[in-house]
Parts: C-alpha cells; structure tokens; sequence
C-alpha cells in the first residue's frame, strides 16, 4: 500500500503543478476575465440564456464557475503548448492561401536583408560598417531559413527552421529530439539547463498570451457582432497590438532558448552520447606539419630516391 500511495501522491502532485504553471494559468485567467469584463455584460443585456443563467446563480458558486473555468482552460493550454506553437510558426496552416503569400513575403524580406548585408560588406570607409555587418549576419542567421530551405509563413516558424538546421549540422541531432533527452541526462541543477528551462517557460508563456489574445480578439468580433454592439466590437479590435508584442517577445525567446539549448549540447553532448550509445563520430586525419609550417598530405608519397630499388610489378597468374 506504501508504494501505492507514493504513486498517487506523486501522480497528484505532477498534475497540480502543471496545472498551477504560470505558461497555463494566467493566459487561461486572462481569457476568463477578458469575456467576463466585455462579452458577459453584452450578453447578459441581450438576454442570452447562457448569461442570465450564470447571473442567477450566488456570488460563491460563480466564484466556483470562474475559478473552474481558469483551472481547466489553462491545463488545455499547457497540454496544448506544442500545438499552439505550431499554430504560431505556420505548421498547421501551411496548406492555407495565406500561407503562401506569407511565405512569399518573407523570400522578399531575406532577399531584402541579403542586399542590405552585401551593401554592408562592400563598403570599406564607413565607420561602424564591422558591427553592421555582423548583426545583419547575426540576423540572416536566426531569424530567416537557409538559403536551400523553403521560408515559412511566419518569423516564429523560420527561426526554430533556422534553430533546428543548424543544430542537425553541428550534432547530427534534430532540436526537437535533442532537448528531451538532453536534459534528462544533465543533472537538475546545472545553471545551463536552468537558464534553457527558464527560456523555454517563458517562451510557452508569451505564445500562449498571444494565442489567447488572439482568440479572444476573433471571438468576440464574431459573438459581439451577432448582438450587434459595434463600439465594443471596435474595442475588441485594440488588443490586437498587445497580441502582436506577445508574438514579438515569443520570437525573442525562441531564439535565447535555442542558444541556451545550443549551450547545453556543446557542454554535455560526451555526456548525451554516451547515455544513448550513440557511435563516436569520426575525426578525420590531422595532416602533419613540414618544418616550414605548412600541411603536408597524410597520403604516403614514393620515394623519389633514384638509387632505391622498385618493386616489380606482380604479375597475374594464369588461370
């Protein structure tokens, strides 16, 4: 019965705290009191039954109502952390009209910024032309796919393409087969895992502020459309700047979390490696150094003695 109850407890415990976690519960709390404060008065003046039902009830059980609510949208958007995600880089509407213009969009921004950073290297005599040059390189680096990749329809979606290419060249690991496995093999308290955790929360929290913001934006155009209230359908419409700086910070962090994983992978990868019986990646030769300095081929050359004997060449036996 002990280790029946050491489950359970645990079990309970894992739950609460995913459902307690910031990245769930304050967007979740945010779209609760976003319809309580604008959709719920419209409705309840419109006399839906849905509001007077809920305004007929007593100040605790609506308290309970709320509090409900809050706990079980904030689980459905932790649990649906990877799906939002996606919903944000593009994935799940990849087949969609807009994503192809997106998408062109953004061939037509990295083309711009390569212009921008060839202009950069050519000129010579302006000052700060060294420190351009680099963070347009930095730039063209994270937030844009490589040259051979498709773009996608939004930043988000290129900088984890960009985040994941560059990982597979350097580990021969996709990003998101690497982080898992990575941080189960290094231990809790190392300062490099905890600084990736840390921008991975809050990259899951500013994405799902977004997505919520989002949401509520489209659903209360639509609902208070249908009850015809125009003024807070304008209303509604004002958030969706607070959306957009969500999805600015989401990006930012994306890419801080991606080095900070980048981070972990280059001091544990040995560690990784051999967790997971991975082969030993092969080193190439290191050629030898002549007395002048320079590399010398590793390929063993002929003699070009004259004196030595050559060795005749065998000939074939007669079958």
């Amino acid at each position: 019965m002990s280790s029946l109850a050491e489950f359970l407890k645990g079990t309970v415990s894992d739950s609460l705290a995913k459902v307690l976690q910031p990245s769930g519960l304050l967007p979740g709390a945010l779209l609760v009191l976003l319809n309580l404060a604008f959709v719920y008065p419209a409705a309840r003046a419109e006399e839906v039954p849905v509001a007077i039902s809920y305004a007929g009830l007593a100040s605790g059980w609506q308290a309970v109502v709320l509090g409900t609510l809050v706990l079980g949208i904030g689980f459905l958007l932790l649990s649906a952390s990877s799906v939002i995600l996606d919903i944000l880089s593009g994935r799940v509407w990849r087949s969609a009209l807009s994503s192809w213009a997106l998408r062109w969009l953004r061939d037509q921004q990295r083309d711009g910024l390569e212009g921008r950073l060839r202009r950069a290297q050519n000129v010579q005599s302006k000052p700060l032309t060294a420190a351009t040059v680099e963070i347009l390189e930095w730039e063209r680096r994270t937030r844009f796919v490589p040259e051979r990749r498709a773009s996608t329809a939004t930043t988000l979606g290129d900088v984890l393409v960009a985040a994941g290419d560059a990982t597979n060249r350097r580990f021969g690991m996709r990003m998101t087969s690497l982080w898992e496995p990575l941080r189960a093999s290094v231990a809790r308290d190392n300062l490099a895992v905890a600084a990736a955790d840390e921008e991975k929360a809050v990259m899951s929290l500013s994405g799902n502020l977004a997505f919520v913001l989002g949401f509520y934006v489209l659903e209360a155009a639509i609902v208070l459309a249908l009850l015809r209230h125009w003024n807070d359908v304008l209303m509604s419409l004002l958030l969706l700047p607070v959306a957009y700086a969500a999805y600015r910070i989401t990006v930012t962090k994306a890419i801080s979390w991606t080095d900070a994983v980048d981070t972990v992978a280059a001091l544990h990868r040995d560690e990784l490696r051999r967790q997971m019986r991975l082969r030993e990646p092969r080193e190439p030769p290191t050629p030898a150094r002549s007395s002048s300095g320079s590399r010398t081929s590793c390929r063993p050359t002929r003699s070009l003695d004259p004196t030595r004997p050559r060795r005749r060449p065998r000939t074939p036996r007669p079958a």
